[in-house]
């Protein structure tokens, strides 16, 4: 506000105050500023690592701002909706049936400029993004397919294979399956797997 003189904080850690830095002030961080920070935030935790205010560090802050990011997001999808882009991308078993459906289309329009500048407009995904193909088939039909899931209980490992080996690389499953066997695992695959709910999760859709 004009007039308005400059907001200083002393620390309390015993850290020597610089008047210079009340311009850093938290209270004068826009709310666009702090949205465009949290949509940056991808849960990498290494902040945590880096912050000296955290309780690991046993500071009396207690600074934990991955869970504040999560906590903006979550508030921010009650009050304003989940965007298109995160109901899509939320739910990776669902755009995996979709673009099979497709026979291929799907990956090939992922490569080709004028779907990719359809996708950043409607999407928000860069059109320089590279995406992952998806598989024809997914890694557990091939393991029904070759007889790795079996009603009866049994064998020694379990291989739960994650969305990207499910619907995108079966080739990761397939060769991890090959490791074990060779050097003599009874491994099994599980059957029925579901999307954990993470890329929802990160987005605010809690549910």
């Amino acid at each position: 506000m004009p007039g308005e003189g400059p907001i200083a904080y002393r620390p309390t850690d015993g850290l020597s105050y610089d008047p210079s830095e009340a311009k850093y002030c938290v209270r004068r961080v826009t709310a666009a500023e702090t949205d465009r920070v949290m949509d940056l935030c991808f849960q990498c935790k290494l902040c945590e690592v880096q912050c000296p205010y955290t309780r690991r560090e046993r500071h009396e802050f207690q600074l934990d701002f991955p869970a504040l990011v999560h906590r903006h997001t979550a508030q921010k999808a009650v009050r304003t909706g989940l965007r298109l882009r995160d109901r899509v991308l939320g739910n990776p078993d669902g755009t995996a049936r979709f673009a099979r459906a497709t026979l291929g289309l799907a990956n090939v329009a992922n490569r080709v400029r004028l779907p990719r500048w359809f996708l950043e407009k409607v999407l928000g995904v860069h059109r320089d993004k590279l995406l992952p193909d998806f598989a024809r088939a997914t890694f557990e039909r091939w393991a029904r397919r070759t007889g790795r899931i079996r009603p009866a209980p049994g064998g020694e490992a379990v291989l739960f294979q994650t969305c990207y080996v499910q619907h995108n690389e079966p080739a990761i499953g397939r060769d991890t399956v090959a490791v074990l066997e060779t050097n003599q695992v009874d491994v099994r695959c599980a059957a029925g797997l579901r999307c954990c709910g993470m890329p929802a999760w990160e987005r605010g859709d809690l549910a």
